[in-house]
């Protein structure tokens, strides 16, 4: 039975236990560069997918930009104040801007072209919005999951 050696507790294991979450801490730095480097290939995607359906470069161009830029906008947003006592007020304007964003931009696209021209558009400002906001979670639960008081 060699093979029931790990379950003991070797000193250099127990040496690190104090430090968990130190490992998985998530500072603002690392938060925003994650976010910026995630857009920044979600934007060579939506060139891509505009390409290929032949949407309008430029209005793909502005709706990445526009999700992009509310993603990290609603991101600083919902760090601070820090403390339980601003919970809600940073939970509401990390949503606010993270949605009134896009959807300014979508009623400004809208007003601007032809409606009928521009379903893609819709469609990838919806595909860059869920992923900021799939990947702005992420962020939150892993600082969560190290401690780090929200």
């Amino acid at each position: 039975m060699s093979g029931d050696n790990d379950s003991v507790d070797r000193p250099e294991d127990l040496q690190n236990l104090d430090q968990p979450a130190s490992k998985l801490t998530m500072t603002l730095s690392k938060c925003l560069m994650v976010l910026l480097v995630a857009h920044l290939v979600l934007g060579l995607v939506v060139w891509l997918v505009a390409s290929a359906f032949k949407a309008d470069l430029l209005m793909a161009g502005l709706a990445w930009g526009c999700c992009s830029l509310a993603t990290i906008v609603g991101h600083l947003f919902s760090r601070f104040p820090k403390g339980d006592d601003f919970l809600l007020l940073r939970l509401a304007a990390g949503m606010t801007f993270r949605t009134l964003i896009p959807m300014g931009f979508l009623v400004w696209g809208y007003k601007i072209r032809e409606p009928q021209a521009q379903p893609s558009i819709i469609w990838i400002t919806m595909l860059v919005y869920l992923v900021g906001l799939a990947l702005d979670s992420y962020l939150s639960l892993l600082r969560s999951q190290a401690g780090e008081q929200l």
